[in-house]
């Protein structure tokens, strides 16, 4: 196995204005900003492989330009470098899920620090946790090998190659949660199933519904 380690770019950069009018300064400090953005984005590429989508905020002022920041303003440039994780991640996962009837996939759900989102690419740029799962009930018996489909499971072992992957970048780790706000395949099994087990029923229900997930959590 090969494994590939890299470092996104960043750095912060101080720049001499003096000497200048107000003016000038401005003009002088947006065209060195848009330079070492530049640079930024083209070591970005370089590093992962595809372009990588950036926010600009001038002087607290988001998506601003950059001509208009203050003589002794603040521009930043942030990367999205966090969504090419969970990207990688989620094509991995539905590339190993079983297809047999394609509910594994289909309720493959996503959060964001708690709240569910449609997809990779709705999470919000500053979510600190991500958190995957398929919320139907023989998902742990998929991940204890049960399918000829995936021999080996599919959270587990991804979360292991996620990790040696982007390492660098996130705490990535295999581990077990509930899917939160109801309404799953694995709601309405675990409910039935934990109504046999008499006064030990919420037990057996919080029991029910742990499924295997890859959690994320970003440096």
């Amino acid at each position: 196995m090969i494994s590939t380690k890299y470092a996104p770019f960043d750095r912060d950069v101080l720049f001499d204005l003096g000497g200048l009018s107000p003016e000038e300064q401005s003009k002088a400090f947006a065209a060195f900003a848009r330079q070492e953005i530049a640079i930024a984005d083209a070591q970005n590429e370089r590093a992962l492989g595809r372009a990588v989508s950036y926010e600009t905020i001038v002087d607290q002022r988001r998506g601003a330009a950059l001509e208009s920041v203050s003589p002794n303003g603040v521009i930043l440039a942030n990367f999205d470098l966090g969504s090419d994780v969970v990207e990688w991640i989620w094509a991995k996962l539905i590339a190993r899920s079983p297809v047999l009837s394609g509910a594994f996939i289909k309720w493959m759900l996503v959060y964001a620090d708690g709240v569910e989102v449609d997809g990779p690419e709705s999470i919000p740029p500053d979510a600190q946790e991500i958190v995957i799962l398929s919320a139907v009930p023989y998902a742990r018996k998929i991940e204890r090998g049960s399918s000829k489909q995936a021999p080996d499971g599919v959270f587990e072992a991804l979360a292991a190659m996620a990790a040696q992957r982007y390492g660098n970048q996130a705490r990535i780790r295999f581990s077990y949660r509930s899917p939160i706000g109801g309404g799953t395949p694995l709601d309405k099994w675990a409910t039935g199933n934990a109504a046999k087990a008499g006064r030990k029923q919420r037990q057996q229900l919080s029991k029910n519904t742990r499924q295997p997930a890859i959690i994320i959590q970003f440096r």
